[in-house]
C-alpha cells in the first residue's frame, strides 16, 4: 500500500525467507546471548525469534511448568533508560489488567539476568492488519463490519478500565487463523493509565506518540489525550481497510499531522471514485469517528460497536457459506458490558425493522404492533403548555410540531427514525440511586457569586460523588475544571461547561445549574441527549454558544432554544431539528454562526436569515439548497465564512455570492456541477483567502485557470487532498477548513 509504514508487527511463521532464526537472534544488538534452547528466567525457552515491535524483539517460548508455547517480548538493548523501563512497566501493567477476548493477554513479567526487562503474552497465529492490506489492499465491507466491531469492543473494555491505547494502526490489529475470524489488538507499548497521575507524568506536555498517519489532531500538537483520541485512529484505521488508503498523506510527517488538524477528511465514495458503493451508515459512523473536535466523535466506542452491529444486520448481503476468506465472519458478541445483540435489536423502531431486516409478512405482524404501541403513547400524558407555546411530539418522532398561540403558525414535518443511541433512553429511565437525591424541585442552586469587581468569584458546589462534565474557563490556556464537588471560578472569565452522558441522561439536575454559570455549553454526541436536556438548560440565559449537534433532539426543543436571548453561536447538524420550525423563531436573525449541515428543511432557515446584520459563519452541507437560497445568502453583508458542501448547485446558482465583500473563506467541495465555468465568479468575490472545492474533474488546465484568477487565494483540493497554491499561508482560527 502507498502509505503502509515499516514498523509491522511480526508474528508466527513470519521470519525472513533464508534466514535462520539463530542467525537473527545473534545479529540483535545487546541480545546475542539469546538463542534457540536458552532458558530465562528459569521458566521460558527460547524456541524462535518471531520479529520487532516499537519496543523490542519478540521470541516464541515455551513456558516449562505450563508446557505451553506463549510469545515473549524483550526491551531493545539499545533502548534502555529509566523512563523507558517505568514506560515498559506501563505497557505490562497495563495490559495485564485487561482480560477480554479482543485483547492480547499477558502473564508475566520480570527482568534478565543482565536487567533487560521482558514479558510473556498469548502466542497469536495469524496475520496483522497492516500484512493483509499490504497483499489484498483492502477488505470488503462485509468483512470489515465484524473486525472493526471488535475492535471498537475490545478497546471500549481498555477506556472503561482506564487505559488508553494511542497507537492503534493496522499493524496493532491482529487477524487470528483460529478462531476464524477473531482479532487481537496488540502493543500497548505507549499505552496510558487515563487515571493515574504518576503514570501520567511519564509523558511530558508537549511530547508526542502514535505514528503520524493515524494520530488524532490533538496528539499531533501533544496535547493531552483521552480515550477519544483512539476513536479518531480507530476511524483512520477503518478508512484505510475499506479503500487502501489513509484518509490524509502528506509529503512529510509534519504535513501529514497539519493535515489531522486542518483538513476535511474525503468519503469513503469520494477516495473510491465512485467505483465502490458504501452504505450511507457507514460514511456517517466513520465520519463521526473522524470528526476534529474529540468533543464531535463518539464519545464511546461502545456505541460504535453498537451502531456497526446495526449496520451488519440490517444492511448487508449475506454471506456466501463457502467463501475462502477467514475473516469475514467474526465472532456475534459484544463485550459483556456492552448491550446484548438481541436487545440492541429492540432498540430499532419497529417500523424501520420492518423495512430493513425482515419479510413482508412479518413486517405486517410488526407494524400491527406498532401501531399498538403508538396508540398507547397516544393515550399518556402529554406535555404541558408554557409560556403560551405548546409543542407536542409522539414518542417515537415520527413526526413534530409546534404551535405558537401568538401567531398561529403550525408547522408539522416528518422526523425519520434513527437507529443508534436508543439504548441510553432506556437508562434514563431508570432512576440511578445516585442521582435521585440530588434531582427535584426543592434543590438549592449549585452556585452563588463570591465578592465583587474584578475579584469576584463563581463559588460552585456540586455533588461530591457524581461528575456532571468538565467545565473550561478563562481566555487563554482554558484550565480545566471537572464539574464535581466545591470549587471557584473567576466570575468575570467566560465559562463552558461539558455535559457528561450521565448528566445528560438524568438531565433534571441540569435545572439546578442558573443564569450566569456558563456563557457557552458543549453536549454534541452525548449519548443519552434529548429534548429534556436542552429543556432543562434554557434557564441559563446567558448562553451564547450552544454545541447540541450529533444527537436525537427534535423540534420539541426549540421553545427552550428561543429563550436563549444572548445566543450567537448553534451548532445542532445532524439532528432531526428541522429548518421550518427554527424560521418561524427569532433565533436565525439572532445568530452569528450556525451548523446546521444534514438538517432537513434549510431552505425554509435561510430565507428566514435574509437581510440578517448578524451572520457571520455558516455551515449548511448536505442540505437542499437552491439558487433562490443562495440569493438570499448574498443579502448577509458580514457573512465571512460560508460551508456548503455536497450540494447540487451548479455554477450560476453560485453567482449572487459576488455581493458578498467580507467573504473570506469558501468550501464548496462535494458540488459536482460545479464545473471551471465558475472561475469568473470565484474570482469576483473580493477578499477571499480560502477557497475548498472538488476539481477531480477539472482539467490541468482549468486548475491552472483557478490559479491565476485568485493569485492570493489559498486553494485546496478535496478530490486530490493537496493545495495548489498558498499552502503556507497562515490559516486564521475562524478559517480553517474544518
Amino acid at each position: 500500500m502507498e502509505n503502509q509504514e515499516n514498523n509491522k508487527t511480526l508474528t508466527a511463521g513470519q521470519i525472513n525467507a533464508g534466514i535462520s532464526s539463530a542467525g537473527l537472534v545473534k545479529s540483535l544488538p545487546g541480545n546475542s546471548s539469546l538463542a534457540p534452547g536458552d532458558l530465562l528466567g528459569g521458566t521460558y525457552k527460547i524456541i524462535d525469534f518471531l520479529g520487532q515491535g516499537g519496543m523490542g524483539y519478540v521470541y516464541r517460548v515455551e513456558h516449562q511448568l505450563l508446557a505451553k508455547e506463549l510469545a515473549l517480548k524483550v526491551l531493545r538493548a539499545d533502548q534502555i533508560s529509566e523512563i523507558i523501563w517505568r514506560r515498559f512497566q506501563t505497557e505490562a501493567q497495563a495490559i495485564a489488567r485487561l482480560d477480554h477476548p479482543n485483547i492480547v493477554k499477558i502473564y508475566d513479567m520480570n527482568q534478565t539476568k543482565d536487567g533487560v526487562p521482558y514479558y510473556a503474552m498469548d502466542l497469536l497465529i495469524g496475520e496483522s492488519l497492516a500484512d493483509y492490506l499490504d497483499r489484498e489492499d483492502t477488505l470488503a465491507v462485509e468483512q470489515a463490519l465484524p473486525i472493526f466491531r471488535q475492535i471498537c469492543a475490545g478497546l471500549a473494555y481498555a477506556h472503561d478500565r482506564g487505559i488508553i491505547h494511542r497507537d492503534i494502526k493496522p499493524a496493532n490489529i491482529m487477524l487470528l487463523k483460529e478462531p476464524s475470524g477473531a482479532i487481537k489488538i496488540v502493543d500497548f507499548g505507549i499505552a496510558k493509565l487515563s487515571f493515574d497521575g504518576e503514570r501520567q507524568s511519564l509523558t511530558r506536555p508537549g511530547e508526542i506518540f502514535g505514528s503520524p498517519l493515524y494520530m488524532s489532531p490533538e496528539q499531533c500538537i501533544g496535547s493531552p489525550l483521552d480515550h477519544r483520541t483512539d476513536i479518531y485512529s480507530t476511524g483512520i484505521t477503518f478508512f484505510e481497510a475499506l479503500t487502501g488508503r489513509a484518509p490524509f498523506i502528506g509529503r512529510s510527517a509534519v504535513e501529514t499531522t497539519s493535515m489531522h488538524q486542518f483538513d476535511t477528511a474525503p468519503t469513503l465514495e469520494e477516495v473510491s471514485k465512485g467505483e465502490i458503493e458504501y452504505p450511507r451508515e457507514l460514511e456517517r459512523i466513520i465520519a463521526k469517528m473522524l470528526e476534529k473536535s474529540p468533543d464531535r466523535r463518539y464519545q464511546s466506542l461502545a456505541q460504535t460497536a453498537k451502531d456497526l452491529l446495526l449496520l451488519e444486520r440490517s444492511s448487508m448481503r449475506p454471506l456466501t457459506p463457502n467463501s475462502t476468506n477467514q475473516y469475514i465472519d467474526g465472532p456475534d458478541e459484544l463485550d459483556q458490558n456492552e448491550l446484548d445483540p438481541d436487545e440492541l435489536d429492540q432498540d430499532l423502531s419497529l417500523t424501520e425493522r420492518a423495512r430493513t431486516l425482515i419479510k413482508p409478512a412479518v413486517a405486517v405482524t410488526l407494524l400491527i404492533v406498532a401501531a399498538g404501541l403508538i396508540t398507547c403513547l397516544m393515550l399518556s400524558p402529554q406535555p404541558k403548555s408554557k409560556g403560551g407555546r405548546t409543542v407536542a411530539v409522539n414518542q417515537n418522532e415520527a413526526s413534530s410540531m409546534v404551535t405558537d398561540s401568538s401567531s398561529s403558525a403550525i408547522v408539522a414535518q416528518p422526523v425519520p427514525a434513527r437507529n443508534y443511541d436508543d439504548e441510553t433512553l432506556t437508562y434514563a429511565k431508570q432512576q440511578d440511586s445516585a442521582w435521585a437525591p440530588e434531582i427535584g424541585p426543592n434543590k438549592p442552586l449549585f452556585s452563588k457569586v463570591i465578592g465583587k469587581g474584578a475579584n469576584a468569584r463563581r463559588h460552585f458546589t456540586l455533588p461530591k460523588d457524581l461528575v456532571l462534565g468538565t467545565i473550561k474557563y478563562g481566555t487563554s490556556n482554558r484550565p480545566v475544571q471537572v464539574a464535581q464537588g466545591t470549587f471557584d471560578l473567576p466570575e468575570n472569565e467566560p465559562r463552558e461547561l461539558t455535559i457528561s452522558q450521565e448528566a445528560a441522561t438524568h438531565s433534571a439536575i441540569l435545572k439546578r445549574f442558573q443564569d450566569g454559570d456558563f456563557q457557552m455549553i458543549v453536549c454534541q454526541a452525548t449519548d443519552g441527549l434529548r429534548d429534556d436536556a436542552i429543556n432543562n438548560i434554557g434557564q441559563i440565559t446567558s448562553l451564547s454558544e450552544l454545541r447540541m449537534g450529533h444527537n436525537e433532539v427534535t423540534n420539541a426543543c426549540v421553545p427552550a432554544l428561543e429563550k436563549l436571548k444572548n445566543l450567537t453561536f448553534l451548532s445542532a447538524e445532524e439532528t432531526n431539528i428541522t429548518g421550518e420550525v427554527l424560521a418561524v423563531t427569532a433565533i436565525p436573525q439572532r445568530l452569528s454562526r450556525i451548523n446546521f449541515e444534514n438538517n432537513q428543511n434549510v431552505s425554509a432557515l435561510v430565507k428566514a436569515m435574509r437581510n440578517s446584520q448578524n451572520a457571520r459563519y455558516l455551515t449548511l452541507s448536505g442540505s437542499n439548497l437552491s439558487g433562490s437560497d443562495i440569493e438570499v445568502l448574498s443579502t448577509l453583508p458580514k457573512l465571512g465564512k460560508l460551508t456548503i458542501n455536497k450540494s447540487n448547485l451548479n455554477d450560476k446558482d453560485l453567482k449572487p455570492l459576488t455581493k458578498l465583500n467580507n467573504l473570506k473563506l469558501l468550501q464548496i467541495h462535494g458540488c459536482r456541477k460545479i464545473t471551471a465555468a465558475v472561475i469568473p465568479t470565484m474570482a469576483a468575490i473580493k477578499g477571499l483567502d480560502h477557497l475548498n472545492l472538488s476539481l477531480n474533474h477539472w482539467s490541468d488546465q482549468d486548475k491552472e485557470r483557478l490559479c491565476r484568477a485568485l493569485p492570493h487565494t489559498v486553494i485546496f483540493d478535496h478530490d486530490k487532498r493537496n493545495w495548489l497554491q498558498n499552502r503556507n499561508k497562515k490559516i486564521e482560527a475562524t478559517g480553517q477548513f474544518d
